[in-house]
């Protein structure tokens, strides 16, 4: 599990962000153990030749493993309980080597019907800001 600080979600407020470096270096093996949870197991994520023939340098990431380091780190931040939807595009495709930092942004804050709605913009990116996935997590809390 993702190590990051419970935030109270009532006092959120636009403006607050969080950034945390998932892992520093996303491997094979990474993609492959991730193949095995899922029953994804797409040859362009763990078969080399594959890939290379298909016109990529190397195996490519799961989509949905970079999803799932993002709502880990959501989830840690606001408390999984909070969360409402959670919304992702993948942008770019994750390589071996590449490291995954998670970005997040309070956007806006507002009552609705005696609820707080909270919209946070999220982002993961590589060491070179490449945006790997986008997308926005609402947070209701009363």
């Amino acid at each position: 599990m993702i190590d990051v600080d419970r935030v109270e979600v009532a006092t959120l407020s636009i403006g607050d962000e969080l950034e945390v470096e998932v892992t520093d270096s996303l491997d094979r093996t990474d993609f492959v153990r991730y193949a095995g949870a899922s029953g994804d197991f797409n040859p362009l994520h763990v078969d080399e030749v594959y890939a290379r023939n298909a016109g990529y340098d190397s195996v490519v990431g799961h989509g949905m493993l970079v999803c799932g380091y993002v709502s880990q780190v959501v989830s840690g931040w606001l408390g999984i309980q909070f969360i409402s939807t959670l919304d992702v595009r993948f942008v770019s495709k994750a390589r071996p080597g590449d490291a995954v930092i998670v970005r997040c942004e309070v956007v806006s804050c507002e009552l609705r019907d005696d609820e707080t709605v909270t919209d946070v913009a999220v982002e993961a990116v590589d060491r070179t800001g490449r945006t790997l996935a986008e997308g926005n997590v609402t947070v209701l809390a009363d």
